[in-house]
């Protein structure tokens, strides 16, 4: 069971967590990573996403993935890849970690009756910091993955290590965390509110089935209640994820122009006003499509995977 349990049987010890966090990352992100490509391709077009529009480049999901298949092959949809897997370590590993170790040190500051009647929204809050504390981690590796999907060709970076010298000589440190400030915005509530949704879909799940909550979650279970509480969050705040990749790929519009149009923003605000005036607010749920669906794949693996490691840790502690 995500989170801490006051009634668990077995404690699950410090590296036992993070090689969950980390497994969760790791798997997840295989999976995904041809959503996330598509999902980012649309987010960072200023162009309309729609079928009648002959200047856009992408027009829909299948024509994007049609498109992205035929101009770049199919190597294309894992573009960033290893960014992206480092992202997802250094994102998962930080909050899975703080989300155990927040809910235990709130279960022993309140009585566990308290607790437990008032869990899910200890999970939100917990979850919302153990989110922004993954992100300032990783986000780093975020802004290389956006970069690395959003060239097209020629590549303007050859390599992870090209990039890294390239951004850093040629835009300074800081540009490593542009786009932080609605990263930060935007990742508190999404971690907080798919941790609550975790909680609450699993609750329901334990009442329909008449089962009696325990500390091992179900494949089925952790999948279908990971997955809906992924994709309940992202629908809540998606708007704030299209802004932070419109502001991370400021300063390379170089490798953008094959694309379409490309926009400068002077910060968050304009940003949000510059694409209401120009692209009309529906514009602020480009992507939207892939992107719950990204994130339904997503948090259903990620919790399965989470939740399965621990209980493969939890079978030997049992067993020794």
């Amino acid at each position: 069971m995500v989170g801490y349990d006051p009634y668990s049987v077995s404690e699950l010890s410090q590296r036992d967590l993070i090689i969950a966090g980390a497994t969760s990352g790791f798997v997840t992100r295989g999976i995904v990573q041809p959503l996330d490509v598509v999902k980012i391709r649309f987010q960072l077009q200023v162009e309309p996403i729609n079928s009648s529009c002959s200047v856009s480049k992408y027009r829909g999901f299948f024509q994007c993935f049609k498109t992205i298949l035929r101009e770049e092959g199919m190597i294309a949809f894992w573009k960033g890849h290893v960014p992206a897997q480092l992202l997802s370590a250094a994102y998962n590993i930080p909050q899975f970690w703080f989300f155990e170790r927040l809910t235990s040190s709130a279960a022993k500051a309140f009585h566990d009756e308290f607790y437990t009647r008032h869990r899910a929204y200890i999970h939100f809050a917990s979850g919302s910091m153990a989110g922004l504390c993954g992100l300032v981690i990783s986000h780093p590796f975020d802004v290389l993955r956006t970069r690395f999907v959003a060239q097209g060709e020629p590549r303007i970076y050859s390599s992870l290590p090209h990039a890294v010298h390239t951004i850093f000589f040629n835009e300074g440190a800081r540009a490593f965390y542009k786009g932080l400030v609605p990263a930060m915005v935007y990742a508190a509530p999404q971690a907080g509110l798919t941790f609550f949704f975790y909680h609450v879909y699993t609750h329901f799940w334990d009442l329909i089935a008449h089962r009696v909550p325990t500390e091992y979650i179900g494949t089925p279970e952790s999948l279908t209640c990971g997955s809906v509480a992924s994709a309940s969050a992202k629908l809540v705040i998606y708007p704030l994820d299209l802004i932070k990749k419109r502001l991370q790929v400021q300063g390379f519009e170089e490798a953008r122009k094959s694309f379409g149009q490309v926009v400068k923003y002077r910060g968050t605000i304009d940003c949000i006003v510059s694409i209401a005036k120009r692209e009309g607010t529906r514009s602020l749920y480009k992507g939207l499509f892939p992107s719950v669906i990204k994130s339904f794949v997503q948090g259903g693996v990620s919790f399965w995977s989470y939740e399965q490691t621990c209980n493969v840790f939890r079978w030997l502690h049992d067993d020794t």
